[in-house]
């Protein structure tokens, strides 16, 4: 088993390991190997490949325009990538749509905003003065890619 030929193992049981009001995350989760012949041992590790919820998908689809059958191709590997990809598979399977965005990712939409004041606004909230904005609408807040776009409309 690996990237290109997962094993898709059921799902036992998710424990929340940190506190509600805890700003990150963290669970114990437990995962049904029953006749894969795979084995663990403490301090092994494995990956995690989620699927995007159809619907988020759908919505950022229909967004941007687009039924998601377009294929591409890149020069080189990407991740676990396999090419030719559609956007829908990439949007759906190797793109992490509903973490906050990264200060990098805003940066790039803020280029692609149609609208001066929109790209503005993206921009001086990645910037050194737009640091405490940037942790309260995008850390605290938790806005996924979608969240992001209806914000901000004009960015494509």
């Amino acid at each position: 088993y690996g990237p290109l030929a997962p094993y898709f193992a059921k799902v036992k049981s998710v424990k929340r390991v940190t506190p509600a009001d805890y700003e990150k995350q963290i669970i114990h989760m437990e995962l049904c190997l029953e006749g894969s012949n795979i084995s663990y041992k403490p301090g092994d590790a494995f990956g995690v490949l989620p699927e995007n919820s159809a619907d988020l998908v759908g919505k950022i689809l229909s967004y941007l325009g687009e039924d998601g059958s377009k294929c591409f191709t890149t020069s080189e590997q990407l991740n676990s990538i396999q090419t030719p990809c559609s956007i829908k598979d990439a949007l759906s399977l190797h793109c992490d749509l509903t973490s906050p965005p990264k200060k990098t990712l805003l940066r790039m939409l803020a280029e692609s905003c149609g609208e001066e004041k929109e790209k503005a606004s993206l921009l001086e909230m990645i910037s050194t003065a737009g640091k405490e904005r940037y942790r309260k609408e995008i850390l605290e807040g938790q806005p996924n890619l979608l969240d992001i776009f209806q914000a901000y409309p004009s960015c494509k």
